[in-house]
């Protein structure tokens, strides 16, 4: 088996914060270690050249477990000119996700060519527990072709104090689980139910489970892995909202995480990330249902009915109490669903457009950003 690992990063503050947390936390003993045991692993960073060399000497401290392969903006050509021009050109709010969208499409092209390769796309400020790159290898192994996973966010002005007490020896996910909580970034904290600010953009819902931990849900989970079994598909937004989707077609083939005791993923981010994301008076089944309507396709259902739990403490009986509320809450919130689209008139382009989306193929399914570009002409 082979698999081909993804990140782009480039500027000296995002390249070091990479070095110094995300691939610390990969090198762990059943992450990158481990799994060097049982395949081959490519491990190609994509950034610019100006960049290159604040990446050494800690990434040579891969080099033991994976063949590490560099490629550079200025080598890949975007509508006529290089990618880094076209990084110099773009909006900054946006950039990152652009650069994301193209490299990770050239990476999984390479790796479409060979034979049993599979791909792992990271991004640059992951943090994963220990073990969790063995799960997704024992995922492989039982036939599935993806693996998704939720995230929690960090603060990273709190959570690095934290992750410096226990990285580079060990990393549990109970001890990442207790980071996320006594460090959680407050757009974690505005997705949880009863939050004093609740976010109008509900990427994840979330509740609390007495100090012992969190269960989560989520339409978007980030797609971790992919069997690269014919060329890769494109898509038109952040890998989080439709690329597992559309590179599977059968959702039962995707190995959705539920449990942080297999694999525990963390973002970090600055605390200012997601401070113009407006707030709402208060979040609601009816607030929840206009979100999934407007944002998101029925296949994302697959994930959405499926609660994420993440143990700082494992109290079985707390939550599997929390769980059975949650998947009557997301009910509920589905049905809501139907009775809004069952009143969605069709009297213009844009109403079409959203029905389209939701109840389509995953082909048709227009994301925020696609239907930002769009909106435009409707």
């Amino acid at each position: 088996m082979n698999y081909h690992i993804f990140v782009t990063v480039w500027g000296r503050e995002y390249v070091d914060k990479f070095l110094q947390y995300s691939l610390t936390s990969q090198l762990l003993p059943k992450n990158l270690r481990e799994l060097s045991q049982y395949a081959e692993i490519v491990y190609r960073i994509y950034t610019d050249k100006d960049s290159h060399s604040y990446f050494y000497p800690d990434i040579l401290k891969l080099e033991k477990f994976a063949k590490i392969e560099f490629v550079f903006y200025e080598e890949l050509s975007f509508k006529g000119a290089n990618l880094l021009e076209v990084i110099k050109n773009s909006d900054p709010t946006i950039v990152k996700h652009n650069v994301q969208r193209l490299t990770s499409k050239h990476h999984m092209d390479i790796a479409s060519s060979l034979q049993d390769t599979a791909v792992i796309l990271l991004d640059s400020d992951f943090i994963f527990s220990d073990g969790s790159f063995l799960h997704l290898h024992e995922v492989r192994k039982s036939g599935k072709k993806g693996y998704a996973a939720m995230f929690l966010r960090l603060h990273q002005e709190k959570a690095v104090g934290e992750l410096d007490l226990k990285l580079p020896d060990f990393l549990s996910s109970r001890d990442l689980v207790k980071i996320a909580l006594d460090c959680m970034h407050p757009i974690t904290q505005s997705m949880l139910v009863g939050a004093k600010r609740p976010t109008a953009y509900p990427s994840q819902i979330n509740w609390s489970v007495g100090g012992k931990g969190i269960i989560g849900t989520t339409p978007f989970p980030h797609p971790l892995m992919l069997v690269m079994e014919s060329a890769a598909p494109h898509f038109f937004s952040t890998m989080d909202y439709e690329l597992i989707l559309k590179a599977i077609s059968e959702s039962k083939e995707i190995f959705y995480c539920t449990s942080s005791e297999d694999l525990m993923l963390c973002k970090m981010s600055p605390e200012t990330y997601g401070a113009e994301i407006p707030i709402i008076s208060e979040q609601s089944v009816k607030t929840l249902a206009n979100f999934i309507l407007e944002n998101t396709n029925v296949r994302h259902s697959y994930f959405m009915k499926q609660p994420v739990k993440f143990f700082a403490k494992r109290s079985l009986a707390e939550f599997a109490e929390k769980e059975h509320l949650i998947r009557d809450y997301i009910e509920e919130v589905y049905f809501l669903v139907e009775n809004l689209l069952s009143e969605i008139g069709t009297d213009d382009v844009e109403k079409i457009l959203k029905i389209k989306s939701y109840l389509g193929e995953i082909e048709e399914f227009l994301s925020p950003q696609t239907h930002n570009l769009i909106k435009k002409y409707l």
